[in-house]
C-alpha cells in the first residue's frame, strides 16, 4: 500500500539511496550526493512529500520557491515496476499543495529517456537546456501543474 507523508529529517539518507537509484540506468550519472546536500540545507519554503510502500521509502517529490518561480523535483527509480504510478501520487499530492503557485520548471538528465517521457506525457516541454558538468541537462516547466 502506497503512502504519503511530510519527510522527517531522518529520512535524509533514504530520500539520498532513491535519488541515486533514480540516475542508476543514466551511464556515468554521478552520485546525488551534492543533490541531497542542497535538498538539506535549502532555506527558502518547500512542500515536500515522501511515498513510502509498506513503510520502505519508493519516491520522493518537492516543490521549492525560487524568486519569482517554484522547482519542481521529482525522485522515483524508473526502472523499478510502478513507477510511474508513484510519480503519479507525488505529483497529485504536490498540486494539492500548491494551489496558486503557477508555473512550475525542473531540471532532468537528457539521457534520463524514461523520466523525460513521463515528464512530457504529463504536460511538461523542453524550454531550454545546457551542460552540467560535461553531462546534458535539459530545462522542463508546465504552464499548469498547479
Amino acid at each position: 500500500m502506497l503512502t504519503l507523508e511530510q519527510p522527517a529529517p531522518e529520512d535524509w539518507p533514504a530520500i539520498g539511496a532513491l535519488a541515486d537509484a533514480a540516475v542508476a540506468h543514466i551511464a556515468g550519472a554521478p552520485a546525488q550526493s551534492e543533490w541531497l546536500d542542497n535538498r538539506k540545507a535549502y532555506p527558502g519554503l518547500r512542500r515536500h512529500v515522501i511515498a513510502r510502500t509498506n513503510g520502505h521509502p519508493v519516491g520522493y517529490g518537492a516543490i521549492e520557491q525560487r524568486n519569482d518561480s517554484h522547482r519542481l523535483f521529482l525522485v522515483v527509480p524508473w526502472t523499478e515496476p510502478g513507477a510511474a504510478a508513484i510519480a503519479d501520487a507525488l505529483v497529485a499530492a504536490l498540486r494539492r499543495e500548491c494551489i496558486g503557485v503557477g508555473p512550475v520548471w525542473m531540471l532532468e538528465y537528457a539521457d534520463d529517456k524514461p523520466f523525460l517521457t513521463y515528464l512530457q506525457d504529463r504536460g511538461f516541454a523542453v524550454v531550454g537546456g545546457f551542460e552540467h558538468e560535461g553531462r546534458p541537462v535539459m530545462r522542463l516547466a508546465c504552464a499548469n501543474f498547479c
